[in-house]
């Protein structure tokens, strides 16, 4: 491994898996002094949507600055806010004010944070490694989704809310430090460029020059379209449904339940890990159409075995056969989102790769929601098993995928 690429995913590493920690801490802390629902959805909903409404302004801008002073821009400012409101806290106590302020901040951070790097790992790279930096990025967000509510869980015992705020500001900054020092090969920015930059009305016609070039690519826009409606139907008959199988239908205890839902998150990191040294760029398009049909099948299986267990399989079994299955899915979804991610990043011009990545990044945000309104719905109705939106959501996919892998620029 380089020193480029080494040093790009220990900043990386520091900050997510300090995020992630962030995230559990301020999320616990909620919940124990306030014991209030509506607070820690608001929370929750402070952290969701700056990706929807910052990513196309966060694509433009990484299009006109220098990607790597973004990305240290952005970490070395999620520091420093963390830092100010320590400091604060310190004096005047600690205020639910505070907590929804830095998390808003550092979630609108985050978005041109993640961007800016997305954009710029083709220019870390040559592009034979970028299929392997892509998947290693994976590792690094699928481990930290796995341990971090662990370690966080023991630190936060240990430690009141206010330390664990400093710690997480010198994470931020350690990280900035780190990808100081990575080389990208960027073209130099054009200083007229950077003054258009604060002129909102050339932000806005930028951004409808994003959509323009999507769709007059037609590789980019088929992606673009497919990631819409795969994201929507894994929403509706994956991430709703399956927890309601596996609380409501099938009776599992919590402990089963954490156990099944941890086994996503350990299925990305196994296969991000393997697809570090087995990936390559060439094979990105028919990865993905693998990758989809499984996932399309296992929903469906899921499904499935959903309708028959809950007339004829005992709770260990189906339990085992859900832990499979997740496993399994966790896979599936990063061998689609890692070959989607290098489509992108090598079908766009250097020029444009920021606005195409944000457009993703938006559109993505966009369709959560719906899919998860459309679903819960749908499960509250006495007529509608919940093994119909799994079977129904995998069997649309698969209709999908078929029509997808027919088109002649996935064929190329």
């Amino acid at each position: 491994m380089n020193k480029n690429m080494f040093r790009l995913l220990l900043g990386q590493f520091v900050t997510i898996f300090g995020s992630q920690l962030y995230s559990f801490a301020i999320s616990y802390y909620i919940l124990k002094e306030t014991q209030s629902g509506l607070l820690f959805g608001v929370s929750l909903a402070l952290g969701m949507l700056p990706q929807f409404l910052c990513s196309p302004f966060a694509g433009v801008i990484s299009d006109l600055f220098e990607r790597k002073k973004i990305i240290v821009a952005t970490d070395a400012l999620s520091g420093t806010f963390l830092m100010l409101i320590y400091l604060i806290s310190r004096s005047t106590g600690m205020s639910i004010f505070y907590i929804y302020f830095l998390m808003f901040v550092l979630a609108v951070l985050a978005v041109f944070n993640l961007i800016a790097l997305q954009s710029a790992l083709p220019n870390a790279v040559d592009k034979e490694l970028l299929p392997k930096l892509n998947s290693l990025s994976q590792s690094i967000s699928s481990f930290s989704r796995i341990s971090a509510p662990w370690i966080g869980g023991f630190i936060i015992l240990k430690i009141d809310i206010q330390l664990f705020l400093f710690i997480n500001a010198i994470s931020f900054f350690i990280a900035a430090i780190l990808e100081y020092h990575i080389v990208f090969a960027e073209s130099k920015k054009k200083s007229a460029e950077i003054k258009d930059c604060i002129n909102f009305k050339k932000i806005i016609e930028d951004i409808k020059e994003s959509y323009t070039y999507s769709k007059d690519n037609s590789l980019i826009f088929t992606i673009l379209i497919f990631m819409i409606s795969m994201n929507f139907l894994f929403q509706f008959g994956f991430t709703v449904p399956v927890p309601y199988i596996i609380n409501n239908t099938l009776m599992l205890s919590s402990r089963q339940y954490g156990m099944i839902q941890s086994m996503t998150s350990l299925g990305a990191l196994t296969t991000s890990l393997i697809m570090s040294s087995k990936f390559k760029v060439e094979k990105s398009k028919q990865l993905l159409i693998r990758a989809i049909s499984v996932m399309s099948l296992l929903m469906v299986f899921m499904g499935l075995a959903t309708a028959y267990g809950e007339l004829n399989l005992n709770k260990n079994i189906s339990f085992l056969f859900f832990i499979v299955l997740n496993f399994m899915f966790g896979g599936a979804i990063v061998s689609s989102n890692i070959p989607i991610n290098v489509i992108l990043q090598t079908s766009s011009d250097d020029s444009h790769r920021g606005r195409v990545m944000g457009l993703s990044s938006m559109l993505s945000s966009a369709i959560t929601p719906c899919a998860v309104i459309v679903s819960g719905i749908l499960l509250d109705l006495d007529w509608m098993h919940s093994y119909f939106l799994c079977i129904g959501g995998g069997g649309i996919l698969l209709i999908l995928v078929t029509i997808m892998s027919r088109k002649k620029e996935m064929q190329n």
